[in-house]
């Protein structure tokens, strides 16, 4: 295990990938954010919704950084949780026949699923890191009434370091046991696939 993290961290560095950027995860690097985050929401045209890391560590949506209020992403005057296309200025609220023309709907929180259904270790430079995800379901309040959605939600952690296989499976299987006093469903399997419900937004 130290001779297969200590090569991963070595190739990593050779790589010349800025550290800022990226984090080694076992399946490979990972973007884990940087101060200039947000440039991707111009750069990747990502949807109003979508959360970056500004200069300075401040976590904000992509519409808050095209500099549009918090409660009206889009800033056509009608509130996120009433707009038909809420990444679609529409003050009318039209809502139009091409779906393409609204995107995705305007999704809502509608409730927590309560099923753990990701484990994910990570290796960082300090050791391994292992998520522990649940998932949200989220309804369409605009006027297609799309089907629920749901995302991802980091529910807890466990830093394992670099101690044996068997020593992290015991943290992780304990705080599992933790969220499970919570009310969480524990994870239908052991393994590091998502099962996390989808669609996703």
């Amino acid at each position: 295990m130290r001779s297969f993290i200590f090569a991963s961290i070595v190739l990593f560095i050779q790589s010349g990938v800025s550290l800022a950027q990226w984090c080694q995860g076992i399946n490979g690097p990972y973007w884990c954010g940087d101060p200039d985050h947000c440039a991707q929401c111009a750069a990747s045209n990502w949807s109003c919704d979508r959360r970056c890391t500004a200069f300075g560590g401040m976590t904000m949506t992509c519409g808050e950084f095209r500099g549009n209020p918090a409660h009206d992403l889009d800033n056509d005057g009608v509130a996120n949780n009433s707009d038909s296309c809420r990444c679609t200025p529409n003050p009318n609220q039209f809502c139009a026949s091409n779906v393409q023309q609204c995107g995705q709907g305007n999704y809502v929180f509608h409730a927590r699923t309560m099923q753990l259904c990701h484990i994910d270790p990570d290796l960082h430079f300090d050791g391994v890191d292992v998520e522990i995800y649940t998932a949200d379901s989220y309804r369409d309040a605009s006027c297609y009434q799309y089907a629920n959605r749901f995302r991802k939600r980091l529910a807890s952690s466990v830093h394992c370091g670099f101690h044996s296989k068997s020593t992290c499976k015991k943290r992780v299987a304990k705080r599992i046991g933790e969220l499970a006093a919570q009310g969480y469903q524990p994870p239908t399997s052991d393994d590091e696939l998502d099962r996390c419900p989808r669609p996703r937004i």
